[in-house]
């Protein structure tokens, strides 16, 4: 299967230049939550899969949460009206002063192309309002792009901290000879992973420094219900999707 052979391709790559970006990205996470700050994590369309996939979960950080962007994450009709809203100016910024982001959190932006309006955006207020902004993105992609964003900035370029997701230009990763264009995506793939690398080491550093994690526990086994219920009393000034 050429999938499964560039998925492995993509995660060598991932390994071999992107390690020290998830590690830097870890190191802000774990302070946030050894500190007091909030961690949020946000993309449009199909791009808010990855930040879901770091919210209000079985085994991930329950001081991860979303912002809430109503019209870009797959929740209309026509779906097609989500690519003509993430182009809307200052959408981005209001999003993220509406969530009552400040200096100390972390904001988690995911964009393959990195190049529409909403996420530059939101990418530029949340470093205003003080916060660390992590941006995950598809760099090759990026650089290939023409920014939509007035300042014709790319959201690789508003964050402190950019991962790669290795990604090919486009998103999709497989020629087909009865096809006029690529198709099979990898991004979602990659940022799951991405991410999931975040948590590992964002773990084990609280780990190293004896800070508890405020990982939640599957509902479904035994004594879940309560063990979440104690991290949500630790930590609900952080949890803002209660």
């Amino acid at each position: 299967m050429r999938f499964l052979n560039e998925i492995r391709r993509l995660l060598d790559q991932l390994e071999a230049g992107q390690l020290d970006a998830i590690d830097r990205a870890a190191a802000a996470l774990a302070a946030a939550i050894r500190g007091t700050g909030s961690i949020f994590a946000f993309g449009s369309s199909h791009a808010n899969l990855i930040a879901q996939e770091m919210i209000y979960r079985t085994g991930a950080l329950a001081v991860v949460n979303p912002i809430p962007a109503p019209g870009l994450q797959l929740d209309i009709q026509p779906l097609t009206l989500g690519s003509q809203m993430e182009r809307y100016p200052r959408y981005g910024a209001d999003l993220v002063r509406f969530r009552g982001i400040t200096a100390g959190d972390v904001v988690i932006l995911h964009s393959v192309s990195g190049r529409n309006t909403v996420i530059i955006d939101a990418a530029i207020t949340a470093r205003e309002l003080g916060a660390t902004v992590i941006a995950i993105t598809n760099l090759a992609y990026s650089r290939a792009s023409e920014s939509r964003h007035p300042s014709g900035q790319l959201l690789y370029q508003c964050a402190d901290i950019v991962i790669d997701n290795c990604g090919a230009i486009g998103d999709a990763a497989l020629d087909f000879d009865s096809l006029p264009t690529r198709a099979v995506p990898t991004s979602t793939v990659m940022g799951a992973v991405i991410v999931n690398l975040i948590l590992e080491r964002t773990i084990e550093r609280l780990e190293a420094e004896g800070v508890e994690a405020p990982v939640l526990q599957s509902a479904n086994l035994p004594g879940g219900d309560a063990y979440n219920e104690r991290i949500f009393a630790k930590f609900g000034a952080r949890i803002h999707y209660m």
